[in-house]
């Protein structure tokens, strides 16, 4: 079985840097190689309870906004390299770090995606 690589992108929303206090909020999966077949995809926290908690003044209607932002511009091919450039440079206006991985799977990559979600998202 041949063996698959990717880049992994953790997203992390840090609710007191110096504390190194975060909260997973997604993860990003992509071919390691670009092309036009690259696969990209994207899931991030189905319940944001959590994250309100630990930190009730974050505004998490921006946070979540932000993520249905990356996941489009992920989606679509005119804007895909750019948004991983962004995920890489994470050039954002929120308090969101990335975290880059490199993986190798023999898995098809919606199952390694739900993989690393269940592992990083919960």
């Amino acid at each position: 079985m041949e063996l698959r690589k990717y880049k992994l992108y953790i997203l992390r929303f840090f609710g007191n840097v110096i504390r190194g206090e975060f909260v997973n909020v997604g993860v990003c999966l992509a071919d390691w190689e670009p092309g036009s077949n690259r696969f990209v995809g994207c899931e991030f926290l189905k319940d944001w309870r959590r994250l309100e908690a630990f930190f009730p003044s974050t505004d998490v209607g921006e946070l979540r906004n932000w993520c249905v932002a990356l996941a489009v511009a992920l989606n679509k091919e005119e804007t895909r390299d750019e948004a991983l450039r962004r995920l890489e440079e994470m050039d954002s206006s929120i308090s969101v770090a990335s975290e880059t991985k490199a993986v190798q799977s023999p898995h098809d990559p919606e199952q390694e995606l739900r993989t690393v979600a269940q592992v990083y998202l919960g």
